[in-house]
């Protein structure tokens, strides 16, 4: 049967899309794209300590003053990702 309503055709596309994509929107994986600073975010992590206290402490703040994109570094840090799925 042929959708004829928007409607059909709106839920015909969202059932294409649902069965034929992978819907993973996160960046591209990098190993040690943030450097010593992903593996101290990554060891504060497995600790315990919550992301933002991670990314709050001194550390990593004067780090992050200086290199702006550190943060999107770390978004991508194999490391950083690894030790955040453990914690969740």
């Amino acid at each position: 049967m042929e959708p004829t309503t928007i409607f059909d055709k709106t839920a015909a596309i969202e059932r294409e899309l649902a069965l034929g994509l992978d819907m993973d929107f996160a960046p591209a994986r990098r190993w040690g794209a943030a450097g010593s600073v992903g593996v101290y975010v990554a060891c504060r992590l497995r600790e315990g300590r919550g992301l933002f206290d991670a990314l709050a402490d001194e550390y990593v703040q004067a780090r992050v003053d200086d290199q702006p994109q550190l943060l999107a570094d770390l978004a991508t840090d194999t490391l950083v990702r690894d030790a955040l799925a453990a914690a969740a």
